[in-house]
Formats: structure tokens, C-alpha cells, sequence
């Protein structure tokens, strides 16, 4: 519905703008603007929209960048929960990650 009340209103600017407006065409618009309003005032009343909307109800949205160590930790517990990995390998995985990480600064890397 909104696509339709969108395209009315930009006819019915582009006709009132153009350099010889069409009577009859912005009558045309204006009805169907205006049956839109009505249309939509009619909705609103019935589903009592304005009552129903809580905006203490609405969930917040919270987005943040992980860390590495977060997401070592869910890829440790998705491999547990597949069952690819135990728990000891777990541990040596993530004791080896951690040496990884010192020597990355250290590390010569080499082009072939």
C-alpha cells in the first residue's frame, strides 16, 4: 500500500510541477490521494494501531565487533557440539592458538 500511496503522490507533484498541468489528471491523483488517506485512516481505527504499537516492547538491537578470543571460544564449542572434537583437543587447540598469536609478531614470512 505504501508503493501506492508513494507513486500517487509523485504523480500528482510531477502534473501539478509539469509546465501545462492536466486538469483531469490531478483531479484523477487528488481523489486517489485522498481515498488512500481515507483508506488508511479507516485501518488505522479499526486495528487500533496507534494502541497496539508499544514501543517499550520493541527489542533493542545491539551490534558489536567480537574479539578473536570470542571467537575462538564459539568455534571451540560449535567443534564440541558436532562432536569433532573433545575436550583435551580443545584445550591443546587453544594452547596452541595462543603460542600462534605470540609468534605472529615475530614471524618471517617468505613469498615463492
Amino acid at each position: 500500500m505504501w508503493n501506492d500511496i508513494d507513486a500517487v503522490t509523485k504523480a500528482l507533484r510531477r502534473e501539478v510541477a509539469s509546465p501545462v498541468p492536466n486538469g483531469r489528471s490531478i483531479r484523477a491523483l487528488a481523489t486517489a490521494a485522498e481515498a488512500f488517506k481515507n483508506v488508511w485512516g479507516i485501518a488505522r481505527d479499526v486495528i487500533q494501531l496507534d494502541d497496539t504499537i508499544d514501543d517499550k516492547a520493541l527489542p533493542q538491537i545491539v551490534i558489536r565487533e567480537i574479539t578473536a578470543d570470542e571467537v575462538q571460544e564459539m568455534r571451540r564449542k560449535q567443534r564440541l557440539e558436532d562432536g569433532d572434537i573433545d575436550e583435551a583437543e580443545a584445550r591443546l587447540l587453544k594452547e596452541e592458538a595462543a603460542r600462534d598469536d605470540t609468534d605472529a609478531d615475530t614471524a618471517v614470512i617468505s613469498e615463492e
